[in-house]
Order: structure tokens, then sequence, then C-alpha cells
């Protein structure tokens, strides 16, 4: 399984998205809150859907426990960054706890 994506708006580090580390309640509020699974949203990221790109917004912005309106997350397509996230190096732990991925996700930097 491979790191997820790491994901930057307008220059700030919003984290990685890594669907193979959420656990179940993460993945029923972006169900329940975005009508996407986990597996819909990032295969969006890369079809450029805007309900995807503004569900993975509002997804790591709530993570961190911002309270976040779904609706009124709106940015420039150019300012969305997403890339492949850096593997951590052998023997070192590669996730804060706070991180979520699938596999093989393509870059999309809509920049």
């Amino acid at each position: 399984m491979s790191a997820g994506v790491r994901v930057t708006l307008a220059g700030e580090d919003l984290g990685e998205f890594n669907p193979g580390k959420l656990d179940l309640k993460q993945a029923f509020a972006i169900k329940s809150t975005t009508g996407l699974t986990p597996r819909a949203l990032l295969e969006g990221i890369g079809d450029l859907d805007p309900a995807a790109m503004q569900a993975l917004v509002w997804f790591l912005k709530f993570r961190v426990g911002e309270n976040v309106d779904l609706a009124s997350i709106n940015f420039a397509y150019e300012d969305l960054e997403v890339k492949p996230a850096e593997e951590a190096p052998k023997g070192e732990a590669a996730s804060s706890g706070n991180e979520t991925s699938t596999s093989s996700p393509s870059p999309t930097s809509v920049a």
C-alpha cells in the first residue's frame, strides 16, 4: 500500500491523506458528509472532480479539529496541489497517527 498523498492548498500544507490508515469513524464521516467513499474521493481527485476536491480539503481540515462547513469550501483549481506522499525511510515511523492513504494514487497538481 502506498503512502498516500500530500495535500497543499494555496501554499498551506494540509497534511497527508492515506485511506489505508483511516479508521471506520473517519470513513463514515467522509461518507455521511460528502457522499463519497474514501476510494471514490481519491479517484475523484485524479479526475479533477470538484466534489472530491472539496471533500478532500474538508476532511483534512475536519481531521485536525477545524469546524468547517463542506459547502463553504471554495478555491481555484490551481491552488490545490496533490502529490504522492514521501515514504518514511525504513526503520522510521511513517505516521504520526493523523494521516490517511490508498494504493497508487496518481499525482494531481492542478497548478
